[in-house]
């Protein structure tokens, strides 16, 4: 493993040494992999960005209504002035 200064960031050690124990161990021959490093675990690890990806939508696109609008407020308060 790469370690840089002595400091491994935690989502690479995660994912590099086999897990012992959690859903993933538990079901590790069902999987077809034990340790999430394991190029088999590519299809599980999409899944679940999809997952995280539906649930988060909702949310951006709340913000970035909100600020498009505060935008458009902003614009029409600086035309009305002049």
């Amino acid at each position: 493993m790469l370690r840089s200064s002595g400091c491994r960031s935690r989502g690479a050690a995660l994912s590099a040494r086999p897990s012992r124990h959690g859903r993933l161990a538990r079901h590790a021959r069902r999987f077809g992999f034990d340790s999430l490093s394991d190029i088999a675990s590519l299809p599980l690890m999409i899944l679940l960005l999809n997952l995280l990806s539906l649930v988060a939508a909702p949310l951006i696109l709340g913000m970035s209504r909100y600020h498009e609008r505060e935008a458009d407020r902003f614009g029409i308060e600086l035309t009305r002035s002049n």
